[in-house]
């Protein structure tokens, strides 16, 4: 299986209303290298049609979830997700979904986004297979 591409060339997008939150997992991942696109609303994000994206991170309990998810599948379909969850309260995410607990750390995001990019890179190649 070849590598990664590298970090620079990858964009996660974020969707985290929690201001805080959301400006700690941008500065989390800018530091490794991502490129990063954040937004506070899941409505800001399906409208900002632009963004390259390689991976989304999003809140669970992000007013319009399912929607965003839906419009990221549509734009990215091979795209990876890393879900975040308070409680996964007996829910199954799109696969190859990450899931990612609260409270987060940085190491945490990171490690999620890499496993995120190489479960979608891996269901990609099997596809085509």
């Amino acid at each position: 299986m070849k590598p990664l591409p590298p970090k620079t060339s990858t964009c996660v997008v974020i969707v985290e209303t929690d201001e805080a939150l959301r400006d700690s997992l941008a500065f989390a991942l800018r530091v490794e290298g991502y490129a990063v696109r954040a937004f506070s609303l899941s409505t800001a994000f399906m409208k900002d049609e632009d963004a390259p994206q390689h991976c989304l991170v999003i809140d669970a309990a992000a007013k319009h979830f399912e929607a965003a998810l839906a419009c990221y599948r549509a734009r990215a379909p091979k795209g990876a997700v890393v879900v975040i969850a308070g409680v996964r309260e007996g829910r199954t995410w799109p696969e190859p979904a990450v899931t990612l607990a609260k409270p987060l750390s940085g190491d945490a995001i990171l490690r999620a986004v890499e496993e995120a990019l190489r479960r979608a890179r891996a269901k990609n190649v099997s596809a085509h297979a």
